[in-house]
């Protein structure tokens, strides 16, 4: 089984290993979930957050593409700036 990700602080760009999965579950059940960073004391909305490996995403819209070749960080640029707002790729077999 793989490491799990490290979540990197979008304040101070330090990942840390100390977290809960339980913030994930706040998340999905609520709509919001913060998460503090040791390393600047800021607690950030999870969605902010950046992943090693790009390993999760939180959002509330998805496009799955299957079969399909890397999209073009021309087109994802695109198309996050005619919805306003970020785009995350996540590549791969889920």
């Amino acid at each position: 089984m793989g490491r799990v990700p490290d979540p990197i602080c979008p304040r101070c760009q330090s990942a840390t290993s100390t977290w809960s999965g339980e913030v994930i579950d706040t998340w999905y059940t609520t709509g919001a979930a913060d998460l503090g960073c040791p390393a600047c004391a800021r607690r950030v909305p999870l969605p902010d957050w950046d992943w090693t490996r790009d390993y999760f995403a939180f959002a509330y819209l998805g496009f799955e593409f299957d079969d399909w070749p890397p999209l073009d960080p021309h087109f994802t640029a695109a198309f996050g700036k005619v919805l306003g707002h970020r785009i995350r790729v996540l590549a791969g077999k889920w």
